[in-house]
């Protein structure tokens, strides 16, 4: 992908997006530099509460530096905007008014469980785009489902804003463990069985409200690269346009699988 094709369009081809811990300043160098699609720079999970700060100031200077690639988007997974779990800290907004500047596209707005939540954070970008002389309406919003009531709102999410570029399903690494107590990755069906309803669920929703094709969980397993495979044909079949890696060594099959084929483009 070249810096000309850098567009937010809802054909936009991203098929991978690797995550990037947000005070692993080093790491964003090195990923810039990787065949991602995207970074996904976390400000949530992978930053210990005493270093919320930090994380932003490192996220905003890579964003607007010259070690940014300028043909990879960019996208901020802030912190949520309400308390979620005992583990997070609800300083979303926070998150946008120190860190957002005209080098981040997209930001992922985590464990989200209803339409209010989206249009809170549409109309901080509101104001934040217009604060800082961003072309409104530039940063669109990736909503991560990541929990039951959230599966079940997706459509109302989905809708919920003209800046939804589409939604991010993340059942592997959340809310899968409240449903079934274990789990066996190693049958070849494993992945179709056992994720396909929150798979199915989330893409009619992002079809419904005519959003770009949703963005699958990532594989935790870094060494179990056939699983990857497998599991990213899965969610491709199922109507998904890309993928969260967690590892640079998964690109290189996430974007084989997800790039679209002759007849593809062709149809």
């Amino acid at each position: 992908m070249s810096a000309d094709d850098r567009s937010l369009s809802q054909s936009a081809l991203i098929r991978s997006l690797l995550y990037v811990p947000g005070v692993r300043g080093d790491l964003m160098i090195k990923a810039s530099a990787s065949e991602a699609d995207a970074l996904q720079i976390d400000l949530e999970d992978s930053v210990p509460q005493d270093r919320k700060d930090d994380a932003r100031r490192i996220t905003r200077s890579f964003a607007e530096g010259p070690d940014r690639n300028p043909a990879q988007f960019i996208c901020l997974k802030i912190n949520p905007i309400d308390t979620k779990t005992e583990y997070s800290v609800p300083t979303g907004i926070e998150d946008l008014e120190a860190t957002l500047c005209d080098a981040i596209d997209f930001v992922a707005l985590p464990k989200v469980e209803s339409a209010d939540e989206v249009i809170t954070v549409a109309r901080a970008l509101d104001r934040v785009e217009a604060d800082r002389g961003i072309e409104p309406g530039k940063t669109r919003i990736l909503a991560m489902i990541e929990s039951a009531r959230g599966l079940l709102a997706c459509a109302e999410i989905a809708a919920a804003s003209e800046r939804i570029h589409t939604l991010t399903y993340t059942g592997e690494t959340d809310f899968f463990s409240r449903l079934i107590w274990a789990r066996d990755s190693s049958p070849p069906d494993a992945d179709l069985i056992e994720f396909s309803y929150g798979r199915q669920h989330v893409a009619v929703a992002c079809l419904a409200a005519g959003r770009a094709a949703p963005i699958d969980m990532p594989v935790i397993d870094l060494n179990n690269l056939g699983f990857l495979r497998e599991s990213a044909e899965v969610a491709k079949r199922l109507g998904f346009g890309s993928k969260l890696c967690i590892h640079p060594k998964q690109l290189a099959i996430v974007n084989e699988v997800f790039r679209p084929s002759p007849d593809e483009v062709e149809w």
